[in-house]
């Protein structure tokens, strides 16, 4: 058979770890917690909050929502929190799942959006944003770019916004299960994430941590298997933000992934040496644009590498690569603005290999994208 690799983690870890399929099938048949069983359930999912929050350095297990997605979980925390003319600041990094609701809100609500821009390593100016957080309610900020990679100065940036009163929501989306996170010493007000990209859950499934000061407004109304008599949703958190019948095979399917992370964060060095070598022979070539514009220290980045081909778009070469058998990504990657900034305004070609690459699968994908430029 000829063979595939899959260089597009960035999108969906895809992760075949059999102890996660085997908890998502007991949540196919098991009783929703607190509407039948002896409680176990419960005490189950409870455990899961906590295992969620002590990753990301967050204590409050009953304020760790599952949510459908990380795009719903930006949604229910912007569209409940953020009042009208509120001032909000966010980066050129983002994604459109924060990028999209925040446009919706400025029509609806009359928001002024500050945007702080990165430099040529791919990170956050923090003079300029320093500068735009003066008067502003909220800092939304993206921990790790989908675009470049880069790691964001998340606990600088905080820092910055305790400093002048914003209150802080952040997109965990590339960075939960791949980096340390620390929400309470931060000062993090709202985070969200999704479970199937570094925590390797599956889809389907995601989380809202909410601060103990802080409670947004539920983004949906509905059953909750508690105070049936009322017609209002009950105020206890996390019952506040679940309406709904609970994705028990998503939440125990996470669970499962979570415990393979207690165990230690991934270790890169090996990737990160093979991206290394790909992006020095990638740089050298004059018709390709390799990023971040500047060359960055890969202890920085997560596995992520993005390159602007020059002589055909970059959606092209990825049809061509996934011919050959290199499954990529190209295009705009859902955050034009950095692809903008970047100089790629029709978008980008971006690898994201798995860390488990060898040397020689490393060789046979700079080959086989070379192949491609050579013959374009």
């Amino acid at each position: 058979m000829p063979r595939t690799l899959d260089w597009n983690r960035a999108a969906s870890s895809r992760a075949n770890l059999p102890e996660v399929a085997a908890a998502m099938a007991e949540g196919l048949v098991a009783p929703p917690s607190g509407r039948g069983g002896d409680g176990s359930m419960a005490r189950r999912i409870l455990a899961i909050r906590s295992s969620a929050g002590r990753l990301h350095g967050f204590g409050a297990a009953d304020r760790v929502s599952f949510q459908s997605s990380c795009t719903q979980a930006l949604n229910l925390a912007l569209a409940g929190s953020v009042p009208a003319d509120a001032v909000v600041v966010t980066s050129r990094l983002e994604h459109n799942s924060v990028l999209r609701p925040l446009e919706r809100l400025r029509r609806e609500r009359s928001l002024e959006i500050r945007e702080v821009g990165f430099d040529a390593h791919g990170f956050l100016r923090l003079s300029e944003l320093e500068k735009k957080l003066s008067g502003a309610d909220w800092l939304v900020l993206t921990a790790a770019s989908n675009v470049l990679g880069t790691v964001q100065p998340v606990a600088e940036a905080c820092n910055l916004a305790q400093a002048s009163g914003t209150r802080i929501l952040l997109d965990l989306a590339q960075a939960s299960g791949q980096v340390e996170l620390s929400l309470d010493a931060w000062g993090v007000h709202l985070a969200a994430t999704g479970g199937h990209k570094g925590l390797h859950g599956p889809p389907g499934i995601g989380l809202l941590f909410c601060a103990p000061d802080f409670t947004p407004d539920p983004l949906l109304a509905g059953g909750t298997g508690t105070h049936g008599a009322s017609l209002d949703m009950p105020t206890e958190t996390p019952t506040l933000w679940e309406a709904g019948t609970p994705n028990l095979p998503g939440i125990l399917g996470l669970g499962a992934a979570l415990k393979r992370l207690h165990a230690g964060l991934p270790d890169f060095g090996s990737v990160r040496h093979g991206l290394a070598h790909l992006e020095d022979s990638l740089r050298r070539r004059p018709d390709v644009q390799v990023f971040p514009l500047a060359e960055t220290t890969w202890d920085q980045r997560l596995p992520i590498l993005s390159f602007l081909p020059r002589a055909i778009p970059s959606e092209i070469l990825e049809l061509d690569l996934a011919q050959r058998g290199l499954l990529t990504r190209g295009g705009l990657q859902c955050s034009a603005p950095a692809c903008i900034d970047l100089g790629a305004p029709r978008g980008l070609l971006r690898l994201s290999p798995p860390l488990a690459t060898t040397e020689e699968e490393f060789s046979w994908g700079l080959t086989t994208i070379e192949s491609a430029l050579n013959e374009t």
